[in-house]
């Protein structure tokens, strides 16, 4: 049997000759500009393949911790049983308040920003 430190320099060499070859491959069609993009791919491939789901929350103002906590709670609800959630928040004052959530491929804008728009046109359309 292999130690575990052999079976990790074993995969270690094969990850460099992958690295290397695929570089070739990109390299030989001529398309080395698209490397970052190859790269963005393959670790999207990779967190589907380990169960992990993408979800960004755009707010005005940081979230505390406690919020934080049930945000999470509240979007594993959007999960499957084997899924994990890989969480991204970022803050654009703009939105005023409120949150716009992406998770997988759902979008739900409930930002204040997008209420007082929709409320401002109904407005004028009456």
């Amino acid at each position: 049997m292999f130690s575990a430190a052999s079976k990790q320099n074993i995969l270690d060499q094969v990850e460099q000759e992958l690295g290397k070859v695929s570089v070739n491959v990109l390299a030989d069609n001529g398309r080395l500009t698209i490397t970052a993009d190859v790269i963005t791919a393959y670790g999207k491939m990779m967190s589907a393949h380990r169960g992990e789901v993408s979800c960004t929350v755009t707010t005005a103002q940081p979230l505390d911790a406690a919020s934080l906590a049930d945000l999470k709670v509240a979007l594993k609800g959007f999960l499957q049983k084997h899924e994990s959630i890989k969480l991204e928040t970022k803050l654009d004052s703009t939105i005023l308040g409120g949150m716009i959530v992406s998770i997988g491929d759902k979008y739900v804008d409930m930002s204040t920003k997008t209420k007082i728009l929709k409320l401002t046109k109904l407005i004028k359309e009456t």
